[in-house]
């Protein structure tokens, strides 16, 4: 959620006027707000996205002892499973 403080009149990206956006997708949003006195300020937020992997990884070779036996095999889930 991006909001605009608590500023009269503003403008997003998108041409909505309301006091906050929900955002969803990465890219670039800014606001233009305009006070009582004709003054105008803009700001720009640029989200990135990011991949989250999911899944389970299950080590392959694990030997702390040094023999080359697997001593402990434990999978471990990442991500939302």
């Amino acid at each position: 959620m991006v909001e605009r403080p608590g500023l009269p009149c503003g403008c997003w990206a998108d041409g909505s006027s309301v006091a906050r956006i929900a955002v969803n997708d990465p890219g670039v949003y800014w606001v233009t707000v305009t006070d009582a006195n004709k003054c105008t300020a803009t700001d720009t937020v640029f989200v990135k996205g990011t991949t989250c992997l999911v899944g389970l990884f299950a080590p392959t070779a694990f030997s702390p002892d040094g023999n080359g036996h697997i001593d402990v095999l434990w999978p471990m889930p990442y991500g939302r499973v």
